[in-house]
């Protein structure tokens, strides 16, 4: 208590004693979250990579839940806590891991299939029957990844050449469909031009899969579950601009055989509405 700063008022903390009488309950950061799941099938800070379906604004994990009940795709859905978002994910989702992002800030996991129609919106932490259904479900999991990894690897072909193709870029939000086994760009390419209102592909060539996008997607990024897969991003206003000439009339001679096809279909109708008028 003689040193120029202890003279001069000074007041010594020790972090050892702050850390001591933290609360240690779930993060308080915000009270308007509800974690309302409780039991084995939570499973704090872990997230499944991939598979994913769509994102929602939730209040709380039973409202996660609902969501995912009600889609016929969903079998899991991770929370972000601290922004309170629900992720939907399909069966393509990759193997638990508490080293992703969404992990490392405060998410619950939850698996469909690990919930009993009894204990939908409330689960017994102290059931011990849960505890072994969890661990059955692991497992199975576990050995689903497996046989994943010991299957042949299939190729993909970047056959779209150019400066239309963005490597390591993703495009969240604006989905329209998935599809597996695709094995080129050309083919992705092709589903989307079946889609009015596709406007962007995001191939996965590591897994052989095809998502189209409509223009409510966001903007690109380097940190998603996609893009760190190796995604290659593709604008179908960049390929149309870029296509060689040949390919923009066979286009043009495709849309004016449709065009005629319709005027076709419409000439049958005309000539009887046509027949059933008479002058007076």
């Amino acid at each position: 208590r003689v040193s120029w700063t202890a003279k001069h008022g000074s007041i010594s903390i020790s972090m050892e004693c702050v850390n001591a009488d933290a609360p240690q309950d779930e993060p308080s950061d915000l009270p308007s979250f509800s974690l309302d799941l409780k039991g084995s099938c939570v499973e704090k800070d872990i997230d499944y990579p991939g598979g994913w379906i769509r994102t929602f604004d939730v209040g709380s994990l039973s409202e996660c839940l609902e969501k995912c009940s009600m889609n016929s795709e969903c079998v899991l859905f991770v929370v972000l806590i601290g922004k309170q978002q629900c992720l939907l994910k399909n069966s393509d989702h990759e193997g638990p891991t508490s080293f992703s992002f969404i992990a490392k800030a405060g998410s619950r996991a939850v698996k469909m299939d690990c919930l009993s129609d009894q204990n939908k919106k409330t689960v017994n932490a102290d059931a011990p029957e849960d505890e072994k259904k969890a661990r059955k479900h692991q497992e199975i999991d576990e050995e689903k990844h497996q046989k994943e990894k010991e299957k042949p690897e299939e190729t993909f072909d970047l056959d779209i050449p150019g400066s239309c193709m963005e490597i390591g870029v993703d495009y969240p939000d604006g989905f329209i469909a998935a599809f597996n086994g695709i094995s080129s760009l050309s083919k992705c390419r092709k589903l989307c031009q079946g889609e009015a209102s596709c406007v962007r592909i995001v191939a996965i060539p590591t897994t052989n899969r095809c998502i189209l996008k409509n223009s409510r997607h966001s903007e690109g990024t380097k940190v998603s579950w996609a893009a760190k897969q190796g995604s290659i991003s593709i604008s179908m206003e960049c390929v149309n601009a870029d296509a060689p000439e040949d390919e923009k009339k066979a286009r043009k001679h495709q849309e004016i055989d449709e065009e005629k096809h319709r005027k076709e279909k419409e000439k049958p109708r005309r000539e009887e509405e046509k027949e059933g008028t008479f002058d007076l």
